[in-house]
């Protein structure tokens, strides 16, 4: 009995399937099967660049170079020349009224001296319009102020960019633009270019910058800021 039970348990184990059961069973089961969606699928076309239109991209991403570019460090001999620049012109209201005065007391001197024969009054009148004359030469020095960049003695560059339709001041970590509408005056005294900028906060005093060796360059910044700008033919000192 043993033995008999040892087998049972062993075919019960290793029990495999016969013909008819493998029959009956696929008869009877059922499988069922997921339900598909009524909403028809969407598909999505990914657009592939091509290798022409990726260098297009590339290059259209690229920033635009300058047509001229002016560089240059701090020096006290750009402040000097900033303060002439910036003393010497229209623009200078204090220049106009003491120009002014000392026009008026010439005149006072020449006449109380020649024609009404008063030399107290001519030689007071004299005496205030040397002193008027004085102030509008020495007015550099006294009164006008070059750029910060150089008064302080800044570290650094200072970079002048001449876009086709705008110029971009680089003072070290800071950038400023200004259209060429702005330029009001253009002036070249030795080997320096001098740019006055309207109400310009920033630069109240204008730019100095180097004059460049290359004759070409110079002129095409003058027909650059004549075309696009509203000056006339620079001023040469």
């Amino acid at each position: 009995m043993q033995g008999v039970k040892t087998l049972g348990k062993k075919r019960t184990k290793n029990h495999q399937p016969t013909n008819n059961e493998v029959k009956q069973i696929s008869q009877g089961a059922t499988i069922e099967m997921p339900a598909l969606s009524a909403e028809p699928l969407v598909t999505q076309e990914v657009p592939v660049q091509s290798p022409s239109t990726q260098e297009f991209n590339a290059v259209s991403e690229k920033k635009e170079a300058p047509v001229y570019e002016l560089v240059r460090t701090s020096s006290g001999a750009y402040a000097k020349a900033c303060k002439k620049f910036s003393w010497f012109g229209l623009h200078n209201t204090h220049l106009i009224v003491y120009t002014t005065f000392f026009l008026a007391l010439s005149v006072f001197a020449v006449y109380y001296g020649f024609f009404q024969k008063d030399k107290m009054l001519c030689i007071f009148a004299s005496l205030a319009a040397v002193f008027m004359l004085y102030v509008v030469a020495c007015g550099p020095r006294l009164f006008a102020s070059g750029m910060a960049f150089d008064e302080e003695r800044a570290e650094g560059t200072l970079n002048c960019l001449f876009y086709t339709d705008k110029l971009v001041i680089e003072c070290g970590s800071n950038s400023y633009t200004a259209p060429y509408t702005a330029v009001t005056k253009l002036a070249f005294f030795k080997h320096f270019i001098y740019i006055r900028i309207k109400n310009s906060k920033d630069f109240p005093n204008g730019i100095i910058m180097e004059k460049p060796v290359n004759k070409e360059t110079t002129i095409g910044i003058i027909n650059l800021l004549k075309q696009e700008g509203n000056i006339s033919e620079p001023k040469k000192n």
